[in-house]
């Protein structure tokens, strides 16, 4: 099963690795990797005197991203012969760009992204055109932890390549990691036209919006996603989520009803539709929905109970008067 949390930036997509094979490739740059272990969704918060919400939209994780390995000692000693060869190369030929880029490739698979940085430097000083240097020295920069010198390296990468995938993905991934979502949800929109198909960009885009609030839009894209991807019982949970935010309590309950028949122990439903039935005043279900969540070992929130209580009573008094 996947799991992406919504309140995250996740997105497993595939390393795509550098070119490394001595050709020039149009598209030799790594993609960097999601985050792949998200933290636990909140509890629903104390601190609210009205109705508590449902926790944070969950995204379960697709089986797409390709695990990184450590390098065999025969692989090493074959990356390093690789880099002797492309020092000598880039020394023999000192105003080739295409020299010092597959250098930068050889120190770059070697983990050492100072050096592949500089060499990478040096062939875009050659040639300013160079997308795929700019990219790969970018994404140098975000292994050394300069996210923002990255994000510049992406944004002249892209005035060149405006409608390369990977490049857009990196420039995502680096803006999310430094919390400028709306930056990252206007390149995300442009990726999504680039691969309007692929159901982990669409949830990444979908998980933007909803951190701005546009939950109108994000529920367009968990449409979309559910359309491409049927069956998922945290795709309706999500889609759900966003009909809550709206107000809109009838198609909420219809999309999480159909969640739970599609996974009968999901936690986030089970306590949404809990407190969706409390909002809409209709109490049996809701402690029906607090009975069957007990059984199943789901923890809610004392706070959403007392209200729970509280508000089953008046009505209960209001009903007898």
């Amino acid at each position: 099963m996947k799991i992406i949390l919504l309140f995250l930036f996740p997105l497993a997509l595939a390393l795509i690795g550098c070119a490394t094979n001595g050709d020039a490739s149009p598209n030799p740059v790594q993609a960097d990797p999601a985050v792949s272990i998200p933290d636990p969704e909140p509890e629903l918060p104390p601190e609210l005197e009205t109705a508590p919400t449902p926790a944070p939209p969950t995204r379960p994780q697709r089986p797409r991203q390709i695990e990184t390995k450590t390098p065999t000692s025969s692989e090493i000693q074959q990356l390093e012969r690789r880099l002797v060869q492309a020092r000598i190369d880039a020394s023999n030929k000192p105003g080739d760009p295409l020299r010092h880029y597959r250098l930068g490739n050889a120190f770059f698979d070697l983990g050492r992204y100072d050096e592949a940085g500089a060499a990478y430097e040096h062939a875009i000083a050659l040639d300013p055109q160079n997308a795929a240097a700019r990219v790969n020295r970018g994404l140098c920069l975000r292994r050394l932890g300069r996210s923002e010198d990255a994000i510049r390296e992406y944004t002249f990468a892209l005035a060149i390549q405006p409608d390369d995938a990977t490049l857009l993905q990196n420039l995502a991934i680096a803006l999310e990691g430094e919390g400028k979502t709306p930056q990252a949800v206007e390149v995300l929109a442009r990726l999504v036209e680039v691969r309007p198909d692929n159901v982990s960009v669409l949830a990444r885009l979908a998980h933007g919006l909803f951190r701005l609030g546009r939950y109108r839009e994000a529920g367009y894209y968990f449409q979309e996603i559910i359309r491409l991807d049927p069956g998922l019982a945290s795709d309706y949970y999500n889609l759900g989520l966003c009909y809550f935010h709206l107000g809109d309590y009838d198609r909420t309950l219809m999309t999480w009803l159909t969640a739970l028949a599609h996974d009968a122990n999901n936690e986030s439903v089970n306590k949404g539709l809990a407190v969706l039935y409390w909002k809409r005043a209709e109490y049996k279900q809701a402690w029906d929905l607090v009975a069957a969540c007990h059984a199943k070992g789901i923890i809610l929130d004392e706070k959403f109970l007392a209200n729970l209580r509280e508000d089953s009573r008046a009505a209960a008094q209001q009903n007898g008067g």
